[in-house]
């Protein structure tokens, strides 16, 4: 039989190739073997994992040419084989990550060097007539605009109310709301000085499996998600990566199709609403909805926020309905002919919350858009109508005393 090398044994004989082989091409002056086409499948994910490392250090020497000294380099010392890695090998796993879209690889003219960026385009979205339910109106029938909006659900987080959300979603089910938009922090980010202890997973992959399998799916609801600044954005400022994509890859992996990501910060909706004109046609219109996720604290009026991001609106760019997160609070306003929202969020109050003063309102808003008919009030000579319907919860020991919501609520009673 064969001796079986211990580890130690293959480490030394591996040290050993690699001194041989650097002696004979100092000898003979000879160059490393360059291949033409792509590596092998492994020798790619290899090189692909280290060029990501290199390039998310933010070096000025990330020139091409280095890069491609260094992938040499990083292929010896694994013995991967006596080949080089030569600069076109470099554009072509740099185009690759391009448009697989979770890195953002771009090229400094001024530093003439590669990094990755941080920096991610904002959403846009039309969604059509079967993202709503119908109704009949005479001898038509029309879509009824009607569409769920929350934001700070922060699935990883202690606060995370995993039973308000369920439920919420079964209202939106029983009412016919085929489409929700949610405003970011859909998972709880890596902690802080202040929420360290109140993250349950700190890496971002331990998060996205979490979020795969706890986040809830009920049939006939499609979920479109933003990413935020600031929870998903901690780790896009240390990973160098576009959050939303990578988890919309883990999302696709489990077979999650009902939760779709559309941008990152921010997004730009347009939804049909249709009507009957008074000559009896029908009629449709577009409403643009633009989504915001906010940042800062929470201000000594709950509606401040609202009120001044409608008011910074640069005319010519003025949504019809704006509906804002992160603040976590429920309320609704006319602003400059804009119809604006806060939705609430899905966190109850934590310690750290505590500290900064900031009351958390445990809801989702229920949103319905119309066109006045004949005779209708109009709120400024605003083209379209809304309806905000909040649906807001208790805390969690509200309910838990309630024996009814224990029997029937399976989430309680594993809590019990």
């Amino acid at each position: 039989m064969p001796r079986k090398w211990t580890k130690a044994q293959r480490e030394e004989q591996a040290r050993k190739m690699r001194e041989y082989w650097a002696r004979r091409r100092s000898k003979e002056g000879l160059k490393p073997v360059e291949r033409d086409g792509p590596f092998p499948p492994r020798t790619e994910a290899f090189l692909e994992e280290r060029l990501v490392k290199m390039l998310s250090r933010d070096s000025e020497q990330n020139t091409i040419e280095r890069l491609a000294n260094r992938l040499t380099q990083q292929l010896q010392k694994a013995d991967k084989g006596d080949v080089s890695v030569t600069t076109n090998d470099v554009a072509r796993i740099l185009t690759r990550l391009r448009k697989e879209g979770v890195y953002n690889p771009i090229y400094n003219e001024d530093g003439d060097y590669y990094q990755l960026s941080t920096h991610f385009e904002s959403g846009d979205l039309t969604l059509d007539a079967s993202a709503f339910p119908s109704r009949r109106e005479g001898r038509f029938t029309l879509i009824d605009t009607r569409f769920g909006a929350i934001a700070n659900t922060e699935l990883g987080n202690i606060g995370f109310r995993d039973d308000a959300l369920l439920a919420y979603y079964h209202v939106l089910a029983a009412r016919g709301v085929k489409t929700v938009l949610h405003h970011g922090d859909i998972i709880a980010g890596p902690p802080t000085k202040a929420t360290k202890g109140e993250i349950r997973f700190e890496s971002l992959e331990q998060q996205a499996e979490y979020l795969a399998k706890n986040y809830p799916a009920v049939d006939g609801i499609t979920t479109y998600f933003i990413t935020a600044p600031d929870c998903e954005g901690k780790f896009i400022n240390t990973k160098k990566l576009e959050v939303g994509a990578y988890l919309q890859n883990v999302l696709a992996a489990h077979g999650r199709e009902d939760l779709i990501y559309i941008g990152h910060g921010s997004a730009n909706v347009k939804v049909p609403v249709q009507y009957i004109t008074p000559r009896g046609k029908k009629k449709t219109l577009y409403a643009l909805v633009h989504m915001a996720h906010g940042s800062g604290r929470t201000p000594y009026a709950r509606s401040y926020p609202l009120q001044k991001m409608v008011q910074s609106l640069q005319g010519g760019t003025k949504p019809d309905l704006l509906t804002l997160g992160h603040f976590m609070q429920v309320e609704w306003l006319m602003e400059r002919e804009i119809w604006g929202a806060q939705i609430g969020g899905f966190k109850e109050q934590t310690p750290s919350m505590v500290n900064r003063r900031q009351h958390a309102d445990v809801a989702g808003t229920i949103i319905t858009l119309k066109v006045p008919g004949p005779g209708e009030d109009k709120t400024n000579d605003q083209r379209f109508a809304a309806v905000f319907s909040p649906v807001v919860f208790f805390n969690r020991e509200f309910y838990e005393q309630h024996k009814a919501y224990r029997r029937t609520n399976p989430t309680a009673r594993k809590r019990r």
